[in-house]
């Protein structure tokens, strides 16, 4: 149970994180300077990640919210991992609002992007590294249990890499048009989301 934490949150997260810029210049079309656009957007979420970093290592360790009634990491997957998939797939789902200005589309991917991978994959990422040390106090079982989870995260990276090119291809194909068809991201990345939920 423990690694399909990691190999839900993977699938996303590593389809995002591999596909982001491609998607970004080439399939959204951001302008001419898209590659720079694109590099802003990923720079300012890393710089938001670096700082909410502590702000949910707090919240965690301090049992911030509903400690009394769940636990101290489970309210975080709970509430996190529904605006998790959302804002992921929100991050691939920009070109079927029909946003036409360069600063709507740069605005509404910097702020998808962010929620996405600066604060909801970020806040589950830390409940998960920290819920390790709550399932068990003997160190051989937390190293058992932290294997399954690489192994778990490592098999989701895999899976997202092998089959979001080939399911957005035959999703393009399937409606006659090129490699860069934005319908064939989005629901990829649905199927993605439903799984990873």
């Amino acid at each position: 149970g423990y690694s399909f934490t990691d190999w839900g949150g993977n699938i996303l997260f590593v389809t995002m994180t591999t596909l982001i810029m491609y998607f970004y210049t080439d399939v959204m079309g951001l302008p001419a300077n898209g590659a720079l656009s694109a590099a802003t957007i990923i720079l300012i979420s890393r710089i938001v990640n670096a700082l909410l970093a502590f702000v949910w290592g707090w919240a965690i360790d301090h049992k911030w919210a509903f400690y009394s009634k769940w636990g101290q990491c489970r309210p975080w997957f709970l509430f996190l991992a529904g605006p998790f998939v959302v804002t992921t797939w929100l991050c691939f789902a920009a070109p079927a609002f029909n946003i036409t200005s360069t600063a709507g589309m740069f605005g509404f991917a910097l702020l998808t992007y962010i929620f996405s991978s600066g604060v909801c994959y970020n806040g589950l990422a830390a409940a998960l590294n920290a819920i390790v040390t709550n399932l068990t106090k003997n160190d051989n079982d937390r190293r058992v249990a932290s294997t399954f989870r690489m192994f778990g995260g490592g098999a989701g990276w895999l899976f997202a890499a092998l089959t979001t090119f080939v399911l957005t291809g035959i999703a393009s194909a399937c409606w006659g048009s090129d490699k860069n068809d934005a319908r064939a991201y989005y629901i990829t990345v649905a199927i993605w989301a439903v799984m990873a939920l």
